[in-house]
């Protein structure tokens, strides 16, 4: 007995001088001083490359200080470096009044530091003098947090990875449909980008439809309210007044129902949803297999709201039933400010991100992380109260899922293993995503699936057909807490990998 507790006492001494070793080693690390170009219409952030950096985020604003280590009005996470260093260009045109803040964050030999650096003078980057700082109180702060994760690994050197013959473009596992080869991208090409200057009617759908086909349906109905207000995408519900048991809806030629209806009866077990929503998606412009998605949004605050930031698989290769096809969440965050299921936390402190592959309420975590920004910042509150970034890198084995340039989750892709669903076996190893997904944001509220039995004081029960009048019938209890319904979308990118 005394032998053993000796060991014990031996393994963690050692243990513990490992770790002293290894924290020493890493917290000496100095983070270089990020240089700025300034250009007519955009501005580069870069720092120099080195051997152990994993990837880096930049996070920007202008003539605004940071607070503490929340997402820029400007993010951009990168993944490789290019000509020996790590860069982000910004399409944001500056003047020679404007002042540069900037933090940014990174994974150096397995541990992530944040650096608080500027504020910088664009004058004086104008004038040649790039080091120059604007007049400040503000000090620099570096922050490193022990990791082991790897988010975005190094690419190979061998020549195989080169394409073109051009040095630092590496052959990208992202493709685009219509016939584009993948190798004409590199990995880090930007694919897509949206900054919602207006809503483009040729890249996105408005829909408008009533989604009444499975028990996974949401209590709303779609009527094209998406609207775009100073660059920001904004998408915001509101009660449907008549009678939902009995009055007729008919959405008439502007529906855009692929598998959904465009007009409905009310009627017992059969309901018109008693909240009218906005939902916007790429499918006829755009869809990629593989790449990484960044999306800056602020979600809304207020009970049994979801937000949807997904990516969604546009030929419905498996079928269009209980995701037998799949679906992507890049960011899913339910609005309310408490609310528990099983002693655990589920409200809108708590980010998930990751795949949907089963209908039931029961299993919508199954194949999805989680996170609170306790863990990203130290302050632990909803996701609703600022803007975020959120990211998801889709890769044929795995996705990584980030919040403002922070790892926070890996989500194998190998369901076949797990889950059996003979329609998979026609597919790849990662069926069902081994095809072509396109954007869809939007907001839902309540629904059959994103809010599972036995949360305390839900005012419906999942896969009850009466269960929509019964939601509606208890809006007074929670039409209240919407304080802030909307969701905001700044941007969306899309980058090959």
């Amino acid at each position: 007995m005394y032998a053993s507790c000796k060991m014990r006492s031996l393994q963690l001494f050692i243990g513990v001088v490992l770790l002293l070793n290894r924290v020493r080693f890493n917290y000496g690390y100095t983070v270089e001083t990020v240089k700025l170009e300034v250009f007519n219409d955009k501005f580069r952030a870069s720092i120099p490359n080195d051997p152990d950096i994993k990837w880096v985020a930049f996070n920007v604003n202008i003539n605004k200080a940071f607070s503490s280590f929340e997402a820029g009005q400007l993010s951009g996470l990168v993944g490789m470096p290019k000509n020996g260093k790590w860069t982000h260009e910004f399409r944001r045109s500056l003047s020679d009044s404007d002042v540069i803040y900037i933090w940014l964050a990174m994974q150096y030999d397995g541990v992530i530091f944040r650096d608080r650096q500027g504020p910088f003078s664009v004058a004086a980057i104008r004038n040649g003098d790039p080091n120059i700082m604007a007049i400040t109180t503000s000090s620099t702060t570096t922050t490193p947090t022990t990791t082991t994760t790897t988010p975005v690994p190094s690419p190979s050197s061998g020549d195989e990875n080169r394409v073109n013959n051009t040095q630092n473009c590496f052959d990208s596992q992202t493709e685009l449909p219509h016939g584009d080869n993948k190798h004409k991208h590199c990995k880090g090409d930007l694919l897509f980008e949206e900054n919602f200057d207006n809503l483009d009617d040729s890249r996105w759908i408005n829909e408008v439809r009533i989604p009444i086909r499975t028990t996974d349906d949401e209590f709303v109905f779609y009527n094209g309210t998406a609207y775009v207000d100073n660059g920001i995408l904004k998408i915001t519900p509101t009660l449907y007044n008549g009678a939902v048991n009995r009055d007729y809806v008919n959405l008439g030629n502007r529906c855009t129902a692929r598998y959904d209806k465009c007009s409905l009866q009310g009627r017992p077990n059969y309901y018109i949803p008693p909240i009218v929503s906005g939902r916007i998606n790429s499918r006829n412009s755009f869809n990629f297999k593989y790449g990484r998605i960044e999306v800056k949004a602020k979600m809304p605050k207020g009970d049994w709201l979801v937000p949807l930031l997904l990516l969604e698989p546009n030929a419905m290769k498996y079928g269009n039933a209980a995701y037998k096809s799949g679906e992507m969440r890049i960011a899913f965050v339910r609005g309310n400010k408490e609310l528990k299921w099983r002693d655990l936390e589920i409200d809108g402190s708590h980010l998930y991100g990751g795949v949907i592959v089963k209908r039931e309420a029961e299993r919508r975590h199954d194949f999805m992380a989680n996170v609170t920004l306790d863990d990203v910042n130290g302050s632990k509150e909803h996701f609703g109260n600022t803007f975020h970034v959120y990211s998801l890198i889709w890769k044929p084995t795995e996705l990584l899922l980030f919040v403002d340039g922070y790892q926070y989750g890996r989500i194998a892709t190998d369901f076949k293993k797990s889950i059996r669903e003979q329609v998979w076996d026609l597919g790849g190893d990662n069926a069902p995503l081994d095809d072509m997904f396109y954007i869809t944001l939007g907001l839902s509220a309540g629904g059959h699936g994103d809010f599972p039995h036995g949360i305390p004081n839900k005012p419906w029960v999942n896969t009850n057909p009466k269960a929509p009048l019964h939601f509606s019938e208890q809006r007074n209890a929670w039409h209240s807490s919407w304080e802030q319904p909307s969701l905001e979308v700044d941007y969306v990118r899309v980058y090959a990998i």
